[in-house]
């Protein structure tokens, strides 16, 4: 076990000028009205705010749903550190109601103060027909303090790119 520099629990925050809005259900059309009203009501969904990323309960539905297939989520780490590794878990697949939302290519920047320009530390594909947590590789650069998390695409939702957890490892400075 080593420590997450991502953990809320342990002092990371959601960098919200660099995160991308939260999916926001679409209003049902009027023939979907009719058939919830005929059912008894529509099916619950339920939407977390990015800082569900940030936790480790990786349960089901406690995702954070980006809207879009493209975007952002910027974290203010718990300490500023030299990443050596990024960590991305999902739900287990086989407990999922769906895979095409789950993120494909991603890219890592990371800044060491505020107003710095961001370097690029990282980048990889998530592969769902692999294991549903996923360990890659960074080649340590920079301290850095501040992670901004790019979601280049995902597996096929063209509405939201679900993100369970990030988990960033790398040694203090």
């Amino acid at each position: 076990q080593r420590p997450d520099y991502a953990l809320s629990s342990g002092g990371a925050q959601i960098y919200y000028w660099m995160t991308s809005p939260t999916y926001k259900e679409k209003p049902a059309t009027k023939l979907a009205r009719l058939f919830n009203w005929l059912v008894g009501g529509p099916v619950k969904i339920e939407f977390h705010p990015p800082s569900v990323a940030l936790d480790p309960d990786t349960n089901v539905g406690r995702c954070w749903a980006m809207e879009g297939q493209r975007g952002s989520l910027g974290i203010f780490l718990a300490q500023k550190i030299i990443i050596d590794e990024l960590v991305i878990e999902h739900t287990d697949p086989s407990m999922a109601f769906e895979l095409e939302s789950i993120l494909q290519k991603f890219e890592l920047f990371g800044l060491s103060e505020m107003l710095t320009s961001p370097v690029k530390l990282g980048e990889g594909v998530f592969n769902i027909s692999s294991a549903h947590i996923q360990h890659f590789s960074i080649q340590p650069q920079i301290p850095v303090v501040i992670v901004i998390f790019n979601v280049l695409s995902n597996h096929g939702d063209p509405d939201f790119t679900c993100i369970y957890k990030l988990r960033i490892h790398g040694q203090m400075v």
